[in-house]
């Protein structure tokens, strides 16, 4: 279901230009057709809340998703095989994919949104608040991976890992604004103020904190999600020397705001 673009991408290559295949809409225009007629058939209506189920998460930890596209994906340009090594199937690495995305939960007016996922090798919990032509949308999105696959092994992996455990601390208890120009690419704003009124949206994150004062967890785990009247949690299960080990994220506001 997913949708290519038709015109190359210009990418900087040290102090060259060269261009490049856009990477694709995760799902594209008739896939969400197809993915609207499903959720009616349901008997889902308008204005309920809902749980989406992405693989891919719609919030993924921006430091991966960052380096990455901006300094490998570049190097497909010079004939290097990145798609065979590496995994670019991130919703913010084409931004007009990530508008659709968020284009449909306003069109559905949702209560409250739920997005479960994984297959990114750590764990987190984002809460997220979108605003777009007045209207305001919430998002939950809880992520969990992997059940049982040790990721970030060796010398690269133990760098990485560094790399990911002081990127996360700084973003404790951090808000990130952000906004999405007219051609579709996603930008860090500083503060709410920054957002260009011509923005086709604006949104405030925040990365939840987890026991221990982190964001995020890269050992193996099973995610647990309670949806209480009062709250939400995010809980991660995991098997320490024999024994299971339960540590949560905090808690979020179960009715919408």
């Amino acid at each position: 279901m997913r949708q290519f673009e038709d015109e190359p991408k210009p990418v900087k290559v040290g102090r060259m230009y060269k261009e490049s295949v856009q990477t694709p809409r995760l799902i594209g225009t008739s896939g969400w057709k197809v993915t609207a007629r499903t959720l009616l058939k349901s008997r889902w209506t308008r204005g309920d809340p809902l749980i989406i189920v992405s693989p891919t998460p719609l919030y993924g930890l921006g430091l991966i998703e960052s380096v990455l596209h901006s300094y490998v994906y570049p190097l497909r340009t010079l004939g290097f095989p990145i798609h065979e090594v590496l995994d670019f199937e991130a919703w913010k690495y084409n931004g007009r994919g990530f508008t659709d995305f968020i284009g449909q939960l306003f069109h559905w007016s949702l209560s409250r949104c739920i997005i479960l996922s994984g297959d990114v090798h750590y764990a987190s919990s984002v809460r997220s608040r979108l605003t777009s032509k007045r209207e305001v949308l919430d998002i939950l999105q809880f992520t969990s991976s992997p059940s049982h696959n040790m990721s970030f092994s060796g010398v690269w992996g133990k760098l990485m890992k560094m790399a990911i455990w002081g990127n996360a601390r700084r973003r404790v208890k951090k808000t990130i604004y952000r906004y999405c120009d007219v051609g579709f690419s996603i930008r860090n704003g500083g503060k709410a103020i920054d957002c260009p009124k011509d923005a086709k949206w604006q949104e405030a994150l925040r990365y939840l904190e987890m026991q221990g004062g982190t964001i995020v967890e890269t050992e193996n785990n099973i995610g647990l999600v309670t949806v209480g009247d009062a709250v939400i949690r995010h809980s991660l299960l995991q098997m320490v020397r024999g024994e299971m080990k339960e540590i949560h994220f905090e808690d979020s506001e179960a009715s919408p705001v």
